[in-house]
């Protein structure tokens, strides 16, 4: 597919509804948190290039399935996070984003905030009307979510410290397949609602559970999929060790008039349990299993994660942890709106002798440094291609999802530079070979990823910010004959703050 570079104008009207100014106030939420660390966010507007110009996410069906939630709790930093010397906050109860372009005409977004006595509620609604760049190329969606979340007190005589969230939101997607002959239409509709209870307060029990259901639906095929999920994580503090777990069920419920096998509702289930083991503050062991079971299908796997503190600025964690997870049909039309329903049901992918090494170097509020690497190997490694035993079977050509048994190294470098007044500079620099047993390069997997972004603030109103996104070595299909030219894109944002309610940008790609 061919790639596009567009210089687009757009100014966006920052409206505040209810504008505030208070010294430390934050009324953003964490996100979803089972580790009992807290989250630190830095709201910002990012540009966002024309989705009809990417067949394909960026993570690409190279599943990051965060084994966050299975490490043993990272050692704390004795340095200060550089996120943490903002002096004051800007907390804004609602806002407006209105956006025009070249091909984006109009892009916008509103979103309210009110919180109230051990409370708040939220609400955002956003669209986009992207203009055909080539013929039948032209794309339209709208979302809305809304969310209530309520904080028992801390001195409460039940479950102090205990934060109760419901959640929903639900969008529609409308493009075409418009790289084929006779481009058929799609009419993606999709939703999620979660009910989340989380305590994290005490010292010596704390737990956090979640129950969700994620809704696709593409309209014009008679495809339907509720994935019905509970995810659970609990842990128990004794005076030198701790015993903890992570649960995850799912279940999908699916209806496709062209799949012989979607009257299968699989069952899903993962656990972690574990026993974590504090020798002193600065070295922790934390030794266990996972168990992934899918109908028909068993994974057991050893689990080990070791996290030791090298001074006052240096951390080394390393962590061993193969386990399986359940991929299904609306988590691929997320990662690719081209894919096809109808041939595939789901798949029980298997990450074995998984290992994850990183080093983290902080220097007060001025620098801090990531390292990493990561191995894995699978027998059904998954990803998008042209299943041709089925092509004549079908008017368009879509996407299918195929399978080869591989092994995946990679390594990163993560960069943050703060110093003071001459701006931020972040930077990502990536290296991940995924080859199959052949040593050909698994498609759609880029050799190289290089991502830098620099802030400067030239006064208190005005701000430059550019930035550049490279990758290189990609490949179209498994023989790596059809090699996919190098990404780059140079792009340069200009901000203007006229007042504390309207900000303008210029921004070019």
């Amino acid at each position: 597919m061919r790639k596009l570079y567009v210089f687009s104008l757009s100014f966006m009207f920052f409206i505040s509804l209810y504008a505030q100014e208070k010294q430390n106030q934050n009324v953003e939420l964490p996100d979803f948190v089972i580790t009992g660390k807290n989250v630190v966010n830095m709201q910002s507007v990012n540009k966002k290039a024309p989705p009809v110009l990417e067949i394909i996410s960026k993570n690409f069906l190279q599943p990051v399935y965060s084994t966050e939630n299975l490490k043993v709790v990272n050692i704390k930093s004795k340095t200060i996070n550089p996120f943490t010397f903002k002096k004051k906050a800007e907390v804004f109860n609602g806002g407006a984003i209105l956006k025009g372009g070249i091909y984006s005409i109009p892009q916008g977004s509103l979103f309210l905030s009110k919180p109230f006595s051990n409370g708040i509620f939220q609400f955002n609604i956003d669209g986009a009307n992207m203009r055909a760049h080539v013929k039948n190329s032209d794309y339209t969606s709208v979302n809305g979510s809304a969310g209530l979340t309520f904080f028992v007190k801390n001195n409460s005589d039940i479950l102090p410290g205990t934060k109760i969230s419901f959640k929903g939101s639900y969008g529609t997607r409308k493009y075409k397949f418009y790289a084929t002959a006779n481009p058929s239409k799609r009419t993606l509709n999709k939703g999620r609602v979660s009910l989340t209870i989380q305590n994290l307060l005490s010292k010596y029990f704390v737990f956090n559970a979640e129950v969700s259901n994620d809704f696709h639906q593409l309209k014009d095929e008679n495809f339907k999929e509720n994935l019905l999920s509970i995810n659970g994580f609990a842990k128990i503090s004794l005076a030198k060790f701790d015993v903890a777990s992570n649960i995850i069920y799912k279940k999908q419920i699916l209806t496709n008039n062209l799949n012989s096998n979607s009257k299968r509702q699989p069952n899903y289930l993962f656990v972690n349990p574990r026993a974590n083991l504090n020798f002193i503050d600065n070295f922790k062991v934390s030794l266990g299993f996972t168990y992934s079971h899918v109908t028909g299908n068993n994974y057991y796997a050893p689990y080990a994660s070791v996290s030791i503190g090298l001074g006052s600025s240096v951390t080394l964690v390393g962590e061993y942890s193969p386990k399986a997870d359940l991929i299904t049909q609306g988590m691929l039309i997320d990662k690719n709106k081209y894919f096809d329903t109808s041939f595939f049901t789901n798949l029980f992918f298997k990450k074995t002798n998984s290992i994850n090494i990183s080093l983290k170097y902080e220097y007060l509020k001025f620098f801090e440094m990531d390292l990493g690497f990561n191995y894995y190997s699978s027998p059904n490694q998954p990803y998008y291609g042209i299943n041709y035993e089925i092509l004549v079977l079908r008017l368009a050509s879509r996407f299918d999802l195929l399978t080869a048994s591989a092994k995946s190294y990679s390594g990163y470098v993560k960069l943050l530079l703060n110093p003071g007044d001459y701006g931020l500079l972040t930077a990502i620099l990536k290296y991940h070979s995924l080859k199959d047993d052949l040593g050909k390069t698994i498609p759609y997997n880029p050799l190289f990823n290089i991502y830098i972004k620099y802030l400067f603030n030239y006064n208190e109103n005005i701000s430059i910010e550019p930035s550049v996104k490279y990758n290189s070595s990609t490949y179209a299909d498994l023989a790596n004959r059809v090699e996919i030219n190098s990404f780059i894109d140079l792009s340069i944002k200009i901000s203007k703050r006229v007042n504390n309610n309207l900000e303008l940008f210029l921004e070019g790609t």
